[in-house]
């Protein structure tokens, strides 16, 4: 554990960290607030708090090289890319965390198995988006029509205000 509540645990599975501690070990460890009513209800939404707060490369490198375990606010267990497991990191997370939200987050990295990345889940929707465009029986037709032709953004236009 330590002071920011960071904590890196091998092989072990995420319900031996949620464990009931010790009554030694409660009275000595600082006291967990619960979340607040309004605080992140995903993954995705903590990160998107962190970056609305200004933490923009915490948020940046969560979304990129972490992938979620368990999310059960105030707890959160991470998994890592190799080059993205650092001790001083996930301390930061929550220190930024506790500043924001006011509640004392556990943050953990894990090599349990995790979802994929946000950047990959991202990455993926696009992938089906485009798919499902392609897929699409007028665009199947548009583009037998007019032979080398291809999907090259599938966005649609924005709307220029005068």
């Amino acid at each position: 554990a330590g002071e920011f509540g960071v904590a890196a645990s091998g092989a072990s599975s995420p319900a031996s960290a949620s464990a009931a501690p010790s009554a030694s070990a409660s009275a000595s460890a600082p006291a967990m607030t619960a979340p607040a009513a309004d605080g992140p209800t995903s993954y995705l939404a903590l990160v998107e708090l962190l970056e609305s707060h200004g933490k923009m490369i915490i948020g940046d490198k969560l979304r990129r090289e972490y992938g979620l375990v368990r999310f059960a606010p105030p707890e959160l267990v991470l998994h890592g890319k190799p080059r993205a497991a650092e001790r001083d990191f996930l301390a930061s997370v929550t220190s930024a965390l506790r500043a924001i939200t006011g509640t004392a987050w556990n943050i953990s990295e894990s090599d349990l198995p995790a979802e994929p990345t946000l950047a990959e889940q991202a990455q993926m929707a696009e992938e089906a988006a485009r798919l499902a465009i392609l897929a699409d029986p007028m665009v199947a037709a548009a583009l037998g029509t007019f032979p080398g032709s291809e999907l090259i953004d599938q966005h649609p236009l924005k709307m220029r205000s005068a």
